[in-house]
């Protein structure tokens, strides 16, 4: 018996129930599955977690937002109310929900994880903007995995509704501590039509491990515009499944991930445009050094009848040493005849010929190799719209790339 049925004891209901028959029936995903096939899930099937119902203090001062407007906390996947701020007036609303009405999510047979989460969680959240409503600060959800002196385990539940022509910022950071810590998190996102909603997250786990699952719909004429920065982390898992089910909907996914030591992160990204005159644009980059490995698997899938469809898909990497290592797999799946759509995926080292430019100009190498590489990730730190945000995200990259000079 798995430690997920010994946890699921513990709860009741038909959506627990489902959860648990459906993980019982697809177990944890391994390297047989194509999704899966460079990530080993061992680090968790095999330890005997427990869970963080009761959670110690937690030292967050110096991870809070000072430009957000609301903050929500959750301490190894459990939210702290006493912790969190802003709510009182805010025109965003954050509304607990009875797990019962929640609907199971679980679909396709890769997805175990979300079926742990269909099976464990005892709580869930809707936060919604309301309609024509506008954001002008982000919202922060703050997730510390601290852990304790046993293995810790936590289930995030999170339905963020943005309704017809709000405008939303969302910000996730997630901090790892010293204890042994898994959290296991799963967010869908309503963009209603004519919204937009800015969705950016940056995880610093250290030996923390984390199933990061995000579930968008865009509607007629929405947005949605993710940014993802991935600096470390024992076992990342980031899963994105976007879905265009309005006409002129736009997706836009940013993505970076430095790593370094034995750091794993492995991003997974599914575009589906289902509906006629969508765009989507999928930027992701990649800094690997060490003995880490970083994985991007994207797919763009243009549904029959999707006309009209504009869609750009890119990864580049770079790697640093001779350890480290990059798996990349963009896809365009297309059944539609109207289409733009292209796609490239590139793994090297630093470009030769313009390390030879620097040097013959009297850089040292270790400052040329320093320069360029900082330009490499550059442009993805200035594709966020948000300078407060911009500035934060920046001073982490710089530590992280100072790890890997080092």
């Amino acid at each position: 018996m798995s430690w997920v049925a010994d946890l699921a004891q513990g709860t009741s209901g038909v959506r627990h129930a489902k959860g648990l028959a459906a993980f019982e029936r697809v177990g944890f995903p391994g390297p047989r599955l194509e999704g899966w096939k460079y990530t080993s899930t061992r680090s968790v099937a095999k330890v005997d977690w427990v869970r963080a119902d009761v959670v110690a203090a937690a030292a967050i001062d110096g991870l809070r937002l000072p430009h957000a407007a609301v903050e929500l906390v959750f301490v190894d996947g459990v939210y702290q109310a006493d912790l969190s701020r802003g709510l009182d007036g805010a025109p965003v609303s954050l509304e607990p929900v009875a797990q019962a009405e929640l609907q199971p999510q679980h679909v396709g047979s890769e997805d175990g994880f979300v079926a742990i989460n269909d099976a464990l969680a005892t709580e869930g959240f809707v936060l919604t903007l309301g309609r024509d409503q506008v954001m002008t600060a982000p919202v922060h959800l703050l997730f510390l995995q601290q852990g304790g002196e046993q293995p810790v385990t936590g289930q995030v539940r999170l339905v963020v509704k943005a309704e017809r022509h709000s405008r939303m910022q969302l910000i996730e950071t997630h901090h790892g501590g010293e204890g042994q810590t898994f959290v296991n998190e799963l967010i869908t996102v309503q963009v209603a039509d004519g919204a937009k909603v800015q969705h950016s997250v940056m995880g610093r786990l250290g030996s923390g491990q984390l199933v990061h699952t995000v579930r968008a719909e865009v509607g007629r004429d929405a947005t949605y515009h993710s940014h993802m920065a991935w600096l470390s982390g024992s076992l990342v898992r980031s899963d994105i499944l976007a879905r265009l089910v309005g006409q002129g909907g736009h997706v836009e996914l940013d993505g970076l991930y430095v790593l370094a030591d034995t750091d794993h992160v492995d991003n997974h990204t599914v575009i589906r445009h289902e509906v006629p005159n969508c765009t989507s644009v999928e930027t992701y980059k990649g800094v690997v050094g060490g003995k880490a490995r970083g994985v991007f698997d994207g797919m763009v899938y243009i549904a029959k009848g999707a006309d009209g469809t504009d869609s750009q898909q890119n990864n580049r990497n770079i790697l640093l040493g001779d350890h480290a290592d990059v798996k990349t797999k963009p896809t365009l799946e297309i059944y539609a005849d109207d289409v733009k759509a292209a796609h490239g995926a590139t793994v090297g080292q630093l470009d030769q010929n313009q390390l030879w430019y620097l040097r013959a100009r009297g850089i040292p190498k270790a400052k040329a190799e320093k320069i360029l590489t900082h330009a490499f990730v550059a442009d993805r730190v200035l594709a966020h719209p948000d300078e407060a945000w911009r500035e934060v995200l920046a001073e982490a990259v710089e530590a992280r790339l100072a790890v890997l000079e080092g």
